[in-house]
């Protein structure tokens, strides 16, 4: 086990949290999970916790608790497994051409005997968990492997398994993808952040974390709904660009903008005094974010103005 830088640490256990809040209003057993991910995160964090909480989600029946373990990883070492992920991950493939094989030939039957929209996702997820391999997201391969082994095994595929024909098969591939679950959780995570970005990315996070537990959890008005959940995305967003190195710091600073826009047009629909404070304990600090942080002049239309994404930019310049 390896000591993570401190901000490294908080990043990767503020990333479970937000796993853990988007999951929780689906899964009620994510409550308490949420409450001790968010007790870490505001301690002094300490790697025996995180290890602690992580080996408690991983080994859960529960597939989303799992998944939320799996996003504590890169604050853990492991030792890289000697097998060459590559040699798994053509294995899977080759499961995922078969599976659609079966796919193909049921709904080409004129009689339609099986439900096979859950075939479809099984087949799918293998596949994406080897996208995520090849562009070494770890910790959606081993996500994505998690939903294909629970899919693996719903109702619709057990009774596929008792047709003469095709059940052989199924049941050979339903022990393939566990094997490939088990297999791709051995693969380490590590975490690579930017050096001398770490303290705006903890910065951001903080807010996007207090914004998406009172969308999730809070159960807020529709009002205060709609003040928030444009500055998630935004957020959201600048944090995936400031992570990238490759990404310059003001592609990102213009998301917060178009964050901190949103907020200054929509907090005076608040009516409650309670709302409006919150609201603004968020904003006015990504104001002062906002305005530290390097800024690109860009040629769109309405810069500012919430409707105006920038992805959309080139179509406006």
């Amino acid at each position: 086990m390896i000591d993570l830088d401190p901000k490294k640490s908080k990043i990767v256990v503020g990333s479970a949290l937000l796993d853990c809040i988007e999951s929780a209003p689906y899964d009620k057993t994510l409550l308490g999970f949420c409450n001790d991910l968010r007790a870490l995160y505001d301690s002094a964090i300490s790697i025996e916790e995180i290890k602690r909480l992580h080996n408690k989600l991983v080994k859960s029946s529960n597939p989303n608790q799992r998944d939320v373990g799996f996003a504590l990883e890169p604050a853990l070492g492991f030792n890289q497994p000697e097998k060459d992920w590559r040699d798994l991950a053509i294995e899977m493939m080759e499961t995922e051409l078969s599976l659609f094989d079966i796919f193909y030939r049921i709904t080409t039957l004129e009689e339609q005997k099986y439900q096979t929209s859950e075939l479809l996702e099984w087949l799918n997820e293998i596949g994406s968990s080897v996208s995520c391999m090849r562009s070494s997201d770890w910790i959606n391969a081993k996500k994505h492997a998690n939903k294909a082994f629970e899919l693996s095994r719903k109702d619709s595929i057990k009774e596929i398994i008792e047709d003469e024909y095709l059940g052989g098969a199924i049941v050979i591939y339903q022990k393939a993808t566990a094997r490939y679950f088990e297999e791709t959780k051995q693969y380490p995570v590590t975490a690579t952040f930017p050096e001398d970005r770490l303290d705006i990315i903890v910065e951001l996070q903080a807010f996007l974390l207090k914004l998406e537990e009172k969308y999730q959890i809070g159960k807020p008005s529709k009002v205060l709904s709609d003040v928030i959940l444009y500055p998630i995305e935004k957020i959201g967003t600048a944090i995936e660009y400031l992570m990238n190195s490759n990404e310059k710091i003001e592609r990102a600073n213009y998301e917060i903008g178009l964050a901190c826009e949103h907020f200054k047009e929509k907090i005076g629909n608040l009516r409650g005094k309670e709302e409006r404070d919150w609201a603004n304990s968020i904003y006015e600090p990504l104001e002062v974010v906002f305005s530290k942080l390097p800024v690109e002049p860009r040629s769109v239309t309405g810069f500012g103005n919430p409707g105006v994404e920038s992805r959309f930019e080139n179509e406006h310049a």
